[in-house]
Formats: C-alpha cells, structure tokens, sequence
C-alpha cells in the first residue's frame, strides 16, 4: 500500500522548484494515511514527483521512492505477482530481493509502454521519462489499485486519491452533476468520469501518456472471451480451479508481518481462508497463523458465527469475533473535510472496527472474499443465451415456468428475453424508450434523463460486444465497466484510511480469465440451490462440511436499518436544506420522501441521497 502524487506543469517557467516542491508535499499531506512509513519527493525538467510508502513486504523494507534511473523516475503503488517471470525475462542482473517499483522501472526501460500489458499483480503507477519529456501512468487489469488525474489551467496532476488533486488552494473542487446521478441510481462506476468535475479514475486496465498540452489514453488489456477450454468432467474443471485458487493465494502471503483475513462465514471467504492456512503450512507466506476478524451480528437473520467459528476449527485458526451491533460510532455520519472521498455507507464504515483490531494486533495485510460474485453469479442474460441455443426446459427451469406455469411473471420474462434476442436494435431502441419514463424516478426530469441515457449506453456497449454470447459478453463488462469498480475504489480508501492494505484472491486476473474460459454451468447452474459449483468442488476437502454444504445467503438490510435509524435525526437534517435540491438533482418532493424514508422500509432507497448530501457538504 502506497500513496503518490505527480504535477506536470506544461510551462516549465510557470512555478519555481521551490513553489512546485510546496505543492507536490501539500498533495502528499492529503495521502499520508496511505504510507504513514516514509515521504519523498523528486523533481525533473517542471515535473514533480512524491510517494508515501506502507511498507507490507519484505520488497518493500528499505525501499525508497521516487526510484530513478538514467533520468527516468518512477513512482508506484504495486505489489507484482509474476516477479520471477519478469526478473528472468529482463536483461539486466537483478536480485530476487529487487523492489516491485524497481522490476516496472526495468520493464518500462525494456519494453517502454508495452510494459503494462507483461505485469501481474495490482498496481497503479506514474513514471517520469526524462529524455522523452513525458509522463507514462498505467492501472492494473482489473482495476485493484486506484489513480485519479485532472489536466486543468495547464498542469497535470495525478494521484492515488481524487482529493488529493485540489491540495494547495490553486485548483477548486467542483461536483460533476452526472455523476451524481448515476451515483444515486447505483449506476456509478468510478472507472473514468469521477464525482469531481475534470476528474478522471483512470480505468481499468488503461495506460496514459501526458506530454505538454496533450494526453493520450489506450486500453492496453482486454479478456478474450473467445478462449475455450475443452469439454472435460467436473473433477478436471475443479482441479484447474483449485491450482489457479491456490497459486492466486499463495501470491497475495507476500507479506513482512502477519496477515488477517476478513471471514464472513460465506463460500467466498472461507475458502479464502482455508486455501491461505493450507499454502502456509506448504511454507509460503508468514511463519504466523493468519488471525480471522468477523463481525457478530447478534440476533439478526444476517449472522453469520457459526459458520465463522467452523472455519476456525477447522483450520485450529485465532477468530476475533467484534460485536456489530455495538459499532455506533462506525456508521455515524459525521462530515469529514480530512478525507471527503470515504462516501456514507454503514455497510462498508463498519470495517473501520475491524482495521482497528488489525493494527493492534501488527496486522498490516487484510485478504478479504471480494471477487466471487463478479466472476461466479448470473448476469442476467442466461435466458436469451438459452433461447438463442434452442434449450427450452433450462430457460423455463431457470425463470420458474415449470413450477408456476400460471404466472404471469415467468412468462414475462420468456418474452422479454426472446424480444431481445429476436427484435432489431432500432426497435428495441423505441421500445427501451417508450417503456422508461421519469415517474416514480429518484431523481429531476433533467438527471433522470442522464441516467437513462447512460443505461441505453451501456446496453448498446454490452451488445455492440464481439463475444460468442450475451453471458461472456456480460462478465466481460462486469470485469472492464460495472459498479463494481466503485466498491473496490472505496474500499481501497477505506483500508488505506487506517494503513492496511486488502488483498482479494478472487480477483485474480489468471483466475478470471480461467473461469471464462469454462463452461457457464461451471460458475454458475440455473435453478441449482448451490452456487459456484466449481468453487465448491475444488473446495471440498479445505472447507469446513458446515460451509461447503450452505446454501443460503445473508441479507444485511435489517442491520443497514438498525444503522441508519440510530442516526435518523441527523440524516433527516440534511434533507431539511438539501444540496442535491439547490443543484436541480432531486425536486422538493424527492427531498421530502428522503425524509420520510429514514428508518422506514424505503430506507436503503435513499440511501444514496444520503451519501451524496454529506459528500457534497464536504466540498463547501
């Protein structure tokens, strides 16, 4: 876990190193939490470079960045999972002991920005080339680390925190009204237009070049949804599943301390934790037990202990069990000017307990379930796919025909999928515009009609995809363009606020692109009690018998209203002089149904009214 900042002013002349120097630490100031162990700066030729560095593995012990090399200087926050492949593949005579930064540095200097697409890990960086006079900044393939830049007023900057940009007065913050929207209809992404005006998330899988007045950005990954592997038995997919799992793992206990794992007591992080107590007794990551952290949620239907405690068990592993519902001071909305990107969510505050306890203890590695749900769970278009192949039993299986054959539901469904994959693109067009309409809408005419066209968008994108059907396609734009992006951003955030740093197994770019190449019922079976299959049969001997044979998944709306509840008046508040109302967001009737619902059973609904009014506070 890093934090780094870079302004590039397309005037030399425009600052002194001395003005620019006050500026870059002024940035840094703004990411300290993220590398709360050393700072540094450099400059070169009207670029400035800063890093504030958490030190996680033993690469990172003594490393010092900004890192420089025949005029060419990087800074990075990366951890490489295909080290040795790289130090083997590169000319020059490196030590295994060679920081991450170092081996990118060597990289960049072989292979110039060709470098980004031969790394495997998480990583964001920014790198100064001197002789060329421009700045090359790549994001990792799934999009694990974050990097923020605004190009305004004839400077370039660049940050692993959006905030971070406005340091020093110079530049203001102003909301991009879209993006609010979108936020507010849970259709914001984070991996390109940001809630800041003239704000971009890098995306995903996305390299920029930025000379003197110009910027260029390239995709420079995508997932090949062509690839197949051929036919075999389930036990040959699940070995394929389990070697890539473990290798996944195995990776991310690269550690210099001990590490913990955030166990819910679902599928995903059980066998996160399994799979981590297994690879270390083969003698990879920390000499110490991994610590699990879970949080009790008491009496509420969302509890999840038992299974926890299984896992525990089963591995003879310390569990540190925090009481949830005694965490009033995690979910309380209070303003935050210090960090104003850690967005409202109860949900995800919470875990700044858990962080707590971790540190206490020296934990400074956090792996976590995240990943599984990407990868493993329908995305909605398995009915037109099963129409497409002529399977008529699976598709009536799948929306509930067979077992309510007079309903009209399932045969709406039918219908639906077979108009989408039978109508022409111009017809739909109409149709999709016809059917929208703004009544009942969270949001004003003007918004309502932003967040509808970005809909119509990203439905054009995910057809326009070249892929042999509509579910690849659809888990190929899960992975490059959904929501998911956001959590994994605010996340990020979250962790590095209390300088720990998450590491997810589940997203692992060789894991996802095996799983793509598998056959659907492999991730994912219609009508089967047991999801990920896969995961559950290479699973089968690590996990506890309680967890490999759970079905059920928990609901943590019951909790989320407990939550917001405690703290209804204040949130009620923020509504009686609403910022999303002055700015022509919400109308005065939305404002007073926001009101209304806090602790009511349309709660959750407004819950993003209710992040987006204190974010916006924030900025004031």
């Amino acid at each position: 876990m890093s934090g780094f900042a870079v302004l590039l002013d397309e005037d030399q002349q425009r600052r002194s190193p001395a003005a620019r120097d006050e500026l870059l630490n002024a940035m840094l100031g703004r990411l300290r939490h993220r590398g709360p162990d050393h700072t540094a700066t450099a400059q070169a030729r009207g670029c400035g470079l800063g890093h504030c560095g958490l030190e996680t593995t033993a690469h990172d012990v003594g490393e010092r960045q900004p890192r420089e090399q025949g005029g060419v200087v990087i800074v990075a926050d990366a951890r490489l999972d295909n080290r040795a492949e790289l130090i083997d593949s590169l000319p020059d005579d490196l030590l295994d002991e060679a920081a991450d930064s170092d081996l990118i540095l060597r990289a960049y200097a072989q292979w110039g920005t060709s470098c980004a697409a031969r790394l495997r890990g998480d990583f964001s960086f920014a790198i100064w080339d001197g002789p060329r006079e421009q700045l090359y900044c790549a994001r990792d393939q799934l999009g694990i680390k974050p990097l923020f830049y605004l190009h305004r007023q004839g400077s370039f900057r660049c940050a692993s925190e959006a905030f971070a940009l406005f340091a020093g007065g110079e530049l203001q913050p102003r909301p991009h009204l879209p993006s609010i929207a979108l936020y507010i209809v849970d259709a914001y992404t984070e991996n390109g237009q940001s809630l800041y005006e003239d704000v971009f998330a890098l995306p995903s899988a996305h390299q920029l070049v930025a000379r003197r007045g110009m910027l260029k950005l390239q995709r420079y990954w995508s997932p090949d949804p062509w690839r197949r592997l051929p036919r075999m038995g389930d036990e040959d997919y699940a070995a394929l599943f389990r070697s890539a799992f473990g290798e996944a793992v195995r990776a991310r206990l690269r550690s210099n301390g001990p590490v913990g794992v955030i166990l819910s007591g679902g599928l995903d992080s059980s066998s996160v934790a399994c799979e981590s107590e297994r690879q270390r007794r083969q003698g990879h990551g920390p000499s110490q037990r991994a610590t699990l952290l879970h949080f009790d949620f008491g009496s509420l239907e969302c509890d999840e202990t038992s299974f926890s405690q299984a896992v525990a068990g089963r591995w003879d592993l310390p569990i540190v069990n925090l009481d949830a519902l005694s965490q009033d001071d995690a979910t309380d909305p209070q303003l935050s000017r210090k960090l104003p990107d850690l967005y409202y969510y109860p949900g995800a505050l919470l875990w700044r307990a858990l962080h707590e306890e971790a540190s206490n203890r020296g934990i400074r590695t956090l792996f976590t379930g995240f990943g599984g749900d990407d990868c493993m769970m329908r995305t909605g278009q398995e009915l037109v796919d099963d129409l497409a192949a002529g399977q008529l039993r699976t598709a009536a299986r799948a929306c509930g025909l067979t077992s309510r054959p007079l309903s009209w539901q399932p045969w709406r469904q039918l219908l639906g999928a077979w108009l989408r994959r039978r109508l022409p693109e111009p017809s739909l067009e109409i149709a999709r515009t016809l059917r929208s309409s703004p009544r009942g809408a969270l949001l004003a005419p003007k918004p309502w009609q932003w967040a509808a066209q970005h809909h119509r968008d990203t439905q054009r994108r995910l057809r326009a995809r070249r892929c042999p059907d509509r579910v690849s396609a659809a888990l190929c734009d899960r992975i490059e363009e959904s929501v998911q992006h956001l959590v994994m951003s605010h996340t990020d955030r979250l962790a590095a606020s209390s300088a720990v740093e998450y590491r997810h197994p589940l997203l692992d770019l060789k894991l996802f692109e095996l799983l793509l190449s598998m056959p659907r019922e492999q991730r994912f079976v219609t009508g089967t009690r047991k999801p990920k299959p896969v995961l559950r049969r290479a699973m089968r001997e690590t996990l506890p018998v309680e967890v490999y044979r759970r079905v059920d998944a928990p609901i943590f709306t019951s909790h989320l209203a407990a939550s917001m509840s405690q703290h209804a008046a204040l949130i009620r508040s923020l509504f009686r002089d609403s910022r999303l109302e002055q700015l022509g967001l919400i109308t005065k009737d939305h404002a007073k149904r926001a009101h209304l619902a806090v602790g009511g059973q349309a709660l959750y609904r407004f819950l993003n009214h209710a992040t987006m009014e204190l974010w916006l506070r924030q900025l004031d």
